[in-house]
């Protein structure tokens, strides 16, 4: 089995890093509170301290149209230089912008409107790029139905299991696929809908979130997901970060655990 990675999640609005339910919030015109966490370059120097891989940047401005902060996370990406992958994500909508991310040194990109917008760009991408672009499967239950949020998840549209029928022929690298009900709740990965990726695809799968607790991180590697971004969880108990970490490596060195919940 995989290593299993975690993705402690650097989220930006306005130039500032802020917890994930405050930033989805923002971007989705519920509430115009920001809950700061600190300057990016900080933040993402704490993560490299407390152990991470890598780092899960969004820009939620680009992601809810109203912006972009495209040269910070540049700079944050040649900050980290070496030291850690990255993953980014949010409104990138167009080849430019994604060859941008990957000609400053990028690990990963992922894409989610592009899909729906340009589908044939998308095909050429996948060749192109192969393992540097992921697909954000953001995920819906509306009706019965499960569908794809788009557009900083302010629009919903398309089949999750039409879009991933046609992504696998497609040849799409990976997936990171997000309950977006549980967005920033700390209410658990959705373990149903991803078994049921899981079950429908082949394609390496990355959980959008929803970690809370040690024996969440055990199910995921258990399920065969490749790991799990971390948002909320670490930007409200800082301490967790670490802790989550360490747990990681002792599960991948299939090393005695004793998981707690929080």
């Amino acid at each position: 089995m995989l290593d299993f990675n975690l993705f402690p999640s650097l989220d930006i609005v306005e130039g500032k890093a802020l917890t994930s339910r405050s930033a989805i919030d923002f971007t989705m015109n519920k509430n115009s509170i920001k809950d700061i966490i600190g300057d990016p370059l900080d933040v993402v120097d704490y993560y490299f301290e407390s152990g991470a891989k890598w780092v899960h940047i969004v820009d939620l401005d680009a992601a809810s149209g109203i912006g972009n902060n495209i040269n910070l996370i540049i700079k944050t990406i040649k900050h980290i230089d070496s030291k850690m992958n990255t993953q980014i994500c949010g409104g990138i909508r167009s080849k430019y912008n994604l060859e941008k991310y990957i000609d400053a040194g990028c690990s990963r990109v992922n894409i989610s409107s592009m899909i729906f917008e340009q589908p044939l760009l998308c095909d050429e991408l996948f060749k192109k790029h192969r393992d540097k672009i992921a697909v954000a499967l953001d995920v819906s239950h509306k009706n019965s139905k499960y569908k794809l949020a788009t557009r900083g998840w302010n629009k919903l549209q398309g089949d999750l299991w039409n879009v991933i029928e046609w992504l696998d022929k497609s040849g799409c690298p990976r997936y990171v696929v997000t309950d977006i009900e549980r967005g920033g709740m700390m209410n658990h990965p959705n373990f149903t809908l991803l078994e049921q990726v899981i079950a429908k695809t082949q394609t390496p799968i990355v959980s959008g979130g929803g970690v809370t607790s040690e024996q969440d991180i055990t199910r995921l590697k258990h399920l065969g997901t490749e790991g799990s971004v971390l948002g909320q969880v670490i930007h409200t108990q800082r301490h967790q970060l670490e802790r989550f970490i360490q747990y990681a490596q002792k599960l991948n060195k299939n090393e005695p655990v004793q998981s707690r919940f929080i």
